[in-house]
C-alpha cells in the first residue's frame, strides 16, 4: 500500500503560495511519490528503475518551484509592509540592532585601552569642557567635543568603555535617517525605505565599528552622505560646505574630493566654493579654540596624525599590504634589517604622488560634459571613496568605511548591483577580524584584499559604461574612458 504524499504538500502549498498552485502541486506530488513509494515497496526492473528516477527528478524540481515561490511570496509580504508600516518596520530593525550592539557593549580591543579611555579620563580629571584647551588628543575639535558632551552627560552613569561606543551608536542612528532619506528619493520601488535604513543598522562594518572597536567613522561618513544628497538636489555650495564638516572630522573624507571636483567641472560649478572648506573647518573646531588651545595646533592636527605611524599600510586591503609584506620578507632573507626604514619615506611620496596624480585624472572626467544621472552620480562617490584608500599608502584597516557605506547606497538604489557592497563588506571585515585576533595572516588579508579588488575593478567598469557607453566592448570602453581627456563627440553626449 502506498502513502498518498499529495495530501501532504497541499497543505505545505496552502501555506506557501496561498491557493494559486495548491491543485496543480497536489496531483503531481501525489503521482510523483506514489511512484517513489511503490517502487521502494517492490522489486523492479530496469523500466521501473528509470520511472524511480524520473519520479524523483520531477520531485526535486517541484520542491524547488514551491521554495521559490515561497520565497518571492515572502519578499513580497516583507516588501508590503514595510511601506504600509514603515515606522513599526524600522522600530523593528532598531530593537534588533540595539540587541547586536549591547551584545558588544563590553568588548574592549588596543585602540578603547590605548587611546579613547585615556582620552576620557583626562577629559574628566581636567574639568570637562576645560580639558579642550590640552592637546591630549590627536583628534580634531568636532569628534572632541562629542565625547566631551557624552562624558560629561554621563558622569557616574556609564563607565567610560560604554561612554566611547555611546557616541558612535548614536552616530549610527543619525545617519540611518539619512538612509532613510536617500531611499525614499533615489531609491528603488522593491527596497522600502524603512527597510533600507534598517538594514544599514545591521551590516557587518557599520555594527563592528561603533559598537566593538567605539570608532568614530560614522561621523564623517554620515557628512559625505549629506553633501551626496544635496549634490542630488544641485545645492553644490550646501554640499560643499557637508564636505568640509565632515573633513573636520576625519581627513580621510578627502577620498571624496575627486568625485566632487569631477561634479563642479561637469556642472560648470566654481571652484571657489571650496574655499569655504577652511571656514567650516575653524568653526567646527570652535570649542578647541573658545578654551584657549593655540590656532596652528588646531590647524595642523592632521600633520601630527601622518607621523604616527611609520608604515606603507596600517592594515588596509589594499596592495600596500603586500608590498609592505614583501619588503619584510626580503629585508629578514637578505639581513637587511634597516631594508623597509629605508624605503619607507622614497615610497609613500611616490605613493602619495602617484595617487594624487590618479585622483586627478578621474576629477578630469568631468570635463566630458555629459549629462550623470543620480545613478551615475552614486556610482562615481563610491568609486572615489574605494578609489582613493585603495591606491593611497599609510591607509589604516578601517579606511574603506566610506566606501563600504556608499555601495549600500548603490545597492539601494540599484539593487542588481548586490555583488559590489558584498565585496567591500567581505574585504572590510576580514581587516576587521584581523586586527580583532591580533592577526595579520597573509591567507586573511589575502582574501580582503581579493575581495576589495574585485569590488574595485566592478566599480572602474560602470564608471566606464558611464563614460563610453556606447564603445563595442569592454575593454574598448575602458580605454575610451580613461584615455587622456579630448573633446567628446556626438556619441559621448547623452541627454538622459
Amino acid at each position: 500500500m502506498c502513502l498518498d504524499a499529495g495530501s501532504v504538500f497541499y497543505a505545505l502549498s496552502c501555506l506557501y503560495n496561498g491557493d494559486r498552485y495548491s491543485d496543480k502541486i497536489a496531483s503531481i506530488l501525489s503521482k510523483n511519490f506514489r511512484a517513489v513509494l511503490c517502487v521502494a515497496c517492490t522489486n523492479l526492473g530496469s523500466v521501473q528503475t528509470s520511472i524511480c528516477c524520473q519520479a524523483s527528478q520531477m520531485s526535486i524540481s517541484t520542491v524547488r518551484h514551491i521554495l521559490v515561490n515561497a520565497s518571492r511570496d515572502f519578499s513580497a509580504r516583507v516588501q508590503a509592509f514595510g511601506r504600509q508600516h514603515p515606522a513599526s518596520t524600522y522600530l523593528f530593525f532598531v530593537l534588533l540592532a540595539l540587541v547586536v550592539y549591547f551584545a558588544l557593549w563590553d568588548n574592549e580591543n588596543y585602540d578603547t585601552r590605548k587611546f579613547l579611555s585615556v582620552w576620557i579620563d583626562y577629559i574628566e580629571d581636567n574639568g570637562y569642557w576645560y580639558a579642550l584647551k590640552d592637546s591630549f588628543h590627536n583628534y580634531t575639535g568636532p569628534y572632541i567635543t562629542i565625547l566631551t558632551f557624552f562624558a560629561w552627560v554621563g558622569e557616574g552613569v556609564l563607565s567610560d568603555l560604554h561612554l566611547i561606543k555611546l557616541a558612535p551608536i548614536t552616530g549610527v542612528l543619525a545617519v540611518s535617517a539619512l538612509v532613510y532619506v536617500f531611499a525614499k528619493r533615489h531609491g528603488a520601488d522593491t527596497i522600502p525605505p524603512a527597510i533600507a535604513a534598517g538594514s544599514f543598522l545591521l551590516l557587518p562594518t557599520v555594527v563592528s565599528n561603533a559598537a566593538q572597536w567605539g570608532q568614530a567613522d560614522i561621523f564623517y561618513t554620515g557628512c559625505v552622505v549629506v553633501c551626496l544628497l544635496f549634490i542630488l538636489k544641485n545645492k553644490f555650495f550646501l554640499s560643499v560646505l557637508a564636505f568640509g564638516l565632515a573633513v573636520s572630522f576625519k581627513l580621510q573624507a578627502v577620498f571624496i574630493g575627486p568625485f566632487l571636483l569631477l561634479i563642479f567641472l561637469n556642472r560648470g560649478v566654481s571652484l571657489l566654493y571650496f574655499a569655504a572648506v577652511p571656514a567650516v573647518y575653524v568653526i567646527a573646531n570652535g570649542a578647541l579654540l573658545l578654551a584657549g588651545r593655540p590656532f596652528w595646533d588646531v590647524a595642523l592636527i592632521y600633520m601630527g596624525q601622518t607621523h604616527y605611524f611609520q608604515e606603507l599600510s596600517v592594515g588596509a586591503p589594499n596592495p600596500w599590504f603586500v608590498l609592505r609584506r614583501l619588503i619584510l620578507e626580503i629585508g629578514y632573507v637578505t639581513g637587511n634589517r634597516t631594508l623597509k626604514a629605508d624605503l619607507y619615506t622614497p615610497l609613500t611620496l611616490a605613493g602619495v604622488i602617484g595617487g594624487a596624480l590618479v585622483g586627478l585624472r578621474f576629477a578630469l572626467l568631468g570635463l566630458r560634459r555629459i549629462k550623470l544621472t543620480p545613478s551615475d552620480i552614486v556610482v562615481l562617490a563610491a568609486f572615489s571613496a574605494a578609489l582613493m584608500p585603495y591606491i593611497l599608502p599609510k591607509m589604516h584597516d578601517r579606511y574603506f568605511y566610506m566606501a563600504d557605506v556608499l555601495t549600500f547606497l548603490l545597492f539601494i538604489q540599484r539593487p542588481r548591483l548586490w555583488p559590489i557592497p558584498l565585496c567591500f563588506q567581505i574585504g572590510s571585515a576580514l581587516v576587521y577580524a584581523g586586527f580583532f585576533l591580533d592577526s595579520r595572516h597573509l591567507v586573511l588579508y589575502g582574501s580582503a584584499i581579493t575581495a576589495t579588488t574585485v569590488g574595485i575593478v566592478a566599480l572602474s567598469v560602470l564608471v566606464a559604461n558611464i563614460f563610453a557607453p556606447d564603445a563595442p566592448t569592454l575593454w574598448g570602453r575602458m580605454v575610451k574612458a580613461y584615455s587622456i581627456w579630448r573633446p567628446p563627440d556626438a556619441s559621448e553626449r547623452r541627454t538622459s
